[in-house]
């Protein structure tokens, strides 16, 4: 069954990685964008943990989007509606054939 019109509210960048060498011939990777969709999100649960003395979290959410051929867990999500959040895919379902995804991601709280 098809996302409804009304719940995709959301705009995403869809980005993959690059690796690149910088002038030291260290790897670095960067991220470039491959795609947009519109979706729907849906915050799942949320954990607080201390590290080094300063407290962060993670949240993570279903985010429903049309389908987009190609996308794996190594893809990552800009959130683009909501200040250019970075979400990142844990997991990709196909719903029906080649209607949708639902992508499991988290964003990691700074």
């Amino acid at each position: 069954m098809p996302i409804p019109a009304g719940l995709l509210r959301e705009r995403f960048a869809i980005e993959e990685p690059t690796e690149t060498r910088n002038e030291m011939g260290e790897s670095v990777q960067e991220w470039s964008e491959v795609g947009q969709r519109m979706g729907s999100y849906e915050a799942i649960s949320y954990v607080e943990q201390e590290r080094r003395s300063q407290v962060g979290g993670s949240v993570s959410a279903t985010v429903r989007i049309h389908y987009f051929p190609g996308l794996t867990g190594r893809h990552r999500l800009r959130w683009i509606s909501r200040g250019d959040r970075y979400l990142y895919v844990s997991s990709v379902v196909e719903r029906g054939f080649q209607d949708e995804h639902e992508l499991t991601v988290e964003e990691l709280a700074t």
